[in-house]
């Protein structure tokens, strides 16, 4: 009769080579192996090119400032061309009813007229100008906006391919930890108190 070794039962697979493996430690190393997965799902999404996405939004502000700079600068222009028209007119206005001045007085006004159109054609090409750079700074807006458009687009694709294989990594630890609970290995030999084996 061989001596007890414990009072209570004690599973043993025997391998191929002979030795002798606890049933528990295989599940151990399954389980395991499962959690390193299940860990690598958790592990946050990174853009390999998130730099150059941040990069180019900066961009787009600044595209974004330079062009509503561009506008107000257009907006003032215009409105300094019309307090000109206006000037104009309320000038040929008055004089018709300045025909009883001299004539020296007449010269005067005559001159401030001639100024004035002057004045009026600067500031139209002053308005052209501002409108020329405003169509440059929307151009550039749009470009910029472009841009960032297609880098989020990549973005959004990485991601979702990401998605998708932190669902199939997922599945896998869960197939994994079902394939441990469920485990049956042959060829398995119990050793009951009183030295008697059984499969």
């Amino acid at each position: 009769m061989r001596p007890m070794e414990s009072p209570q039962s004690v599973t043993f697979q025997e391998t191929h080579g002979g030795q002798r493996v606890d049933e528990r430690l295989c599940t151990c190393v399954v389980l395991n192996g499962a959690k390193n997965l299940l860990t690598s799902a958790m592990r946050r999404f990174e853009f390999s090119l998130q730099k150059v996405l941040d990069y180019r939004q900066r961009r787009e502000e600044q595209a974004i400032s330079a062009f509503a700079e561009a506008q107000a600068k257009l907006m003032h222009e215009q409105a300094v061309l019309r307090k000109l028209l206006i000037d104009r007119e309320e000038c040929l206005r008055r004089s018709p009813r300045h025909q009883h001045l001299e004539v020296e007085m007449l010269g005067v006004e005559q001159t401030y007229l001639s100024a004035l159109e002057g004045r009026i054609e600067a500031q139209r090409e002053r308005v052209a100008e501002a409108e020329k750079v405003l169509e440059e700074k929307r151009q550039a807006l749009m470009q910029a906006q472009r841009e960032r458009k297609a880098l989020e687009r990549l973005r959004e694709k990485h991601h979702e391919q990401w998605r998708q294989e932190m669902l199939r990594i997922e599945q896998k630890a869960l197939d994994d930890l079902a394939t441990a609970r469920s485990v049956r290995l042959p060829s398995v030999l119990t050793l009951h108190a009183g030295g008697e084996e059984h499969e």
